[in-house]
Formats: C-alpha cells, sequence, structure tokens
C-alpha cells in the first residue's frame, strides 16, 4: 500500500461485511448474525495516511437462493469506512457494511446447534424456495483512547425471510439483528499486562439459531508467561421467552425463557 492504495484479494474468505471486534472469548452474537464465507473476488481501496478514506467491493456466487442461481455470480457487497488518528493515545474506525443476502452467513447457512431450531439454508442442491434475496446491513466502530478502548456493531437483515425458508419467529418470517457493545481498559498488575474487558450483546428474532436475546460479558486478561495469554471470561445470558418463540421445539424449546450463566478459562 505505500506504492498503490488499490489491492484485490481472489479466493475463499470472510468477506468485508462486518467487523464482529471483541475482547471476550466467546464470539459476539453480530458475528454469527452476519459473519460470510464466500469463494470472492474483492478489490479496495486504503491508504497509509493517518486519517483517510477506505472502501472494499466484492462479488461472489451466493450459496444460498433458487437452484437456477447457483451456477453465476450474482451476489456482492460494499464496505466503507474512515480511519481516524489524532495522537498516541486517540485513534479509531467507523463504518458501514451491505450485503446483498444476509442469507449466506455462517450462522443462518449453519442454523441452531440444538435439535428443534432452525436446520439452517445449507444447501448445495435442493431450491430452498425464497422468493427475494434478504440484504443485510452493518454498522461499527472501535475508538482507543489509551487506556480504554471501545467497540460497538450493529448488523441486521433488512427485511423478512420468506416463511416457506423455515426460518421463523412467531407466525412470520423472521429478520434477524444483533448488537455487540465492549468497553476494555488496560493496565499492569504486578508488572504484567492486563486488560479488563464488559460487553452487552442483544438479538431480536434469533431464537430459531440458539442464540440467547441477551448477553452481559466480564473477562480478565493477563500476559503472566512471555508470549501467552491467559483469560478468564463470565458470561450470563438470557434466552428468549416461549411467547416470542412459539415455533421453536426439541432442545431449543426447553432452553427457553431460561439464565445460563457461563464461565471460561483460556490460555
Amino acid at each position: 500500500l505505500e506504492h498503490t492504495p488499490f489491492y484485490s484479494s481472489l479466493g475463499q474468505l470472510y468477506v468485508p461485511f462486518g467487523r464482529y471486534s471483541s475482547s471476550m472469548v466467546a464470539s459476539p452474537l453480530t458475528q454469527k448474525v452476519g459473519r460470510t464465507k464466500e469463494r470472492t473476488l474483492m478489490v479496495g481501496y486504503k491508504t497509509t495516511d493517518a486519517n483517510a478514506f477506505y472502501g472494499e467491493l466484492y462479488a461472489f456466487k451466493a450459496s444460498s437462493g433458487f437452484s437456477s442461481e447457483r451456477s453465476t455470480v450474482n451476489d456482492g457487497g460494499l464496505d466503507l469506512g474512515y480511519d481516524f488518528y489524532v495522537d498516541e493515545r486517540l485513534s479509531g474506525e467507523i463504518g458501514a457494511s451491505v450485503i446483498s443476502t444476509i442469507a449466506d452467513s455462517t450462522g443462518i447457512q449453519d442454523g441452531s446447534s440444538m435439535s428443534g431450531g432452525f436446520s439452517g439454508l445449507s444447501c448445495s442442491t435442493c431450491s430452498q424456495s425464497m422468493k427475494q434475496r434478504v440484504p443485510g446491513a452493518d454498522v461499527y466502530t472501535k475508538v482507543t483512547y489509551d487506556p480504554f478502548s471501545f467497540a460497538a456493531e450493529y448488523v441486521t437483515a433488512t427485511h423478512k425471510f420468506d416463511r416457506r425458508t423455515g426460518f421463523m419467529y412467531g407466525d412470520e418470517g423472521a429478520k434477524p439483528a444483533a448488537q455487540n457493545v465492549e468497553l476494555a481498559y488496560t493496565m499492569h498488575i504486578f508488572d504484567k499486562p492486563s486488560s479488563v474487558a464488559i460487553g452487552y450483546g442483544h438479538t431480536s428474532q434469533a431464537a430459531m439459531l440458539g442464540l440467547p436475546n441477551r448477553r452481559y460479558a466480564f473477562a480478565y486478561n493477563v500476559s503472566v508467561w512471555k508470549h501467552t495469554l491467559e483469560t478468564i471470561e463470565f458470561r450470563r445470558e438470557y434466552n428468549y421467552s416461549h411467547s416470542s418463540a412459539s415455533n421453536v421445539s426439541g432442545d431449543s424449546l426447553e432452553n427457553l425463557g431460561k439464565i445460563n450463566n457461563v464461565i471460561t478459562a483460556q490460555i
């Protein structure tokens, strides 16, 4: 990029739809709703200037949709943002992304890991009876004001899925959305680099993906030995109520209305 601000990538990769930045062990709820891996051709623009706009445009052959459409490259997306650097303490980025089909996200393709949830739209040979594409939109930001770091993101489908896909919320097709907000503080404890982070996540109309309705999280990171990172995380998750997910069954149904407390340790 010191020679030209233009670049391109070709291959199977996560397309630039959203950022999904997190200081936690568990992936943010926004990631399952929006992160998308495709065989794609991408072109981008980014300078090495401290304060500059950037952009990426990409095209791919969708995995979801009508079977007759899977032989052509007919989907794509756009990511635009701005990097800023004020001084050694204050820097960050803000951006927005759109994708022509959010049905290709990893979470919607895989569906719920529990029985009775949504089986997903991952199907390479059958028609999935989608009347129309369901695009996605994402806005994100990450700001560092040393020693604090703040990250926020919101991802959503732009309209409801067709009922025939089986991705439902109540009596209608689902319109999934998720948001994630985190605040981290870095410090030294007994001369060891450390950080603490708190986070809040929220989803709407995503019960069939096996996601909680709300999540509160806390994490402590420390490097006890050189080249290692030790983390302990606690998260409290509030699942959807029975009344808001009436079409869920099996193991997913048993989880409705419950509160989960999870502790994770990672080296």
